[in-house]
């Protein structure tokens, strides 16, 4: 057999472009073009900072990736493959997932940079607060969203708040004068009870004795 008998048959295919969008926490979105030739598309993710990729072979034009860490930064890729071979591997393109502040903010439509100072329902609770204790932030406060609580007994004053959220800072404080503020004094979990903690300081021979409860969010909800 003379080697005239053979063809060598080389596969060039383009790489298809691709786009990502973090819609939730916890979900990215993927879409790409259509490549000629192409039969399928081979999508590769992991988080930025893993060395293993995950894959996804799929024959359409989009893909969502799903059980995502939030505020985790992912790398993307795909190719085009037909049944002789496939394109390399496009760019990797890096996107962060949403916080889980922002994805409360977005449930109840508002913009993902709003000012969490705002209090829009006029009832003295700043959006900040309503997501740390778990409150509607679009319905005025009937009740309070904290309880303090003077026990003579032991002499403790105490307050007991839902701490619902894991991406929040909760600090209680307390003053005598309601302008310097500590938390040396406190006990920040002299009682935990499911999602309620009691954060309590003990009662002195000081005529007043005040607590307050300060949240924020912490590192993990900012967002990169």
């Amino acid at each position: 057999m003379l080697l005239d008998d053979f063809s060598i048959k080389t596969v060039v295919i383009a790489s298809p472009q691709l786009s990502a969008d973090a819609v939730s926490a916890t979900r990215v979105d993927l879409a790409w073009n259509a490549v000629t030739g192409a039969n399928r598309y081979r999508i590769g993710y992991k988080e930025r900072s893993a060395l293993v990729w995950n894959a996804l072979i799929t024959s359409d034009l989009f893909s969502t990736i799903d059980n995502l860490k939030p505020n985790t930064a992912y790398d993307f890729q795909i190719k085009s493959e037909t049944l002789e071979g496939s394109s390399p591997y496009s760019a990797t393109t890096t996107i962060t997932t949403r916080t889980e502040l922002q994805d409360w903010l977005s449930t109840h439509n508002y913009n993902l940079d709003a000012d969490l100072l705002a209090d829009d329902d006029n009832d003295q609770v700043p959006l900040i607060l309503e997501y740390a204790l778990g409150m509607e932030p679009t319905q005025a406060a009937v009740s309070a969203s904290s309880e303090i609580v003077i026990d003579r007994t032991t002499k403790w004053l105490t307050l007991t708040y839902s701490k619902v959220r894991r991406d929040v800072d909760y600090e209680v404080q307390t003053s005598t004068d309601l302008m310097n503020w500590i938390t040396a004094e406190v006990d920040q979990t002299y009682a935990i009870d499911d999602t309620f903690v009691t954060a309590a300081v003990p009662l002195g021979i000081e005529t007043g004795r005040f607590l307050r409860l300060v949240v924020s969010a912490n590192a993990a909800t900012v967002g990169n």
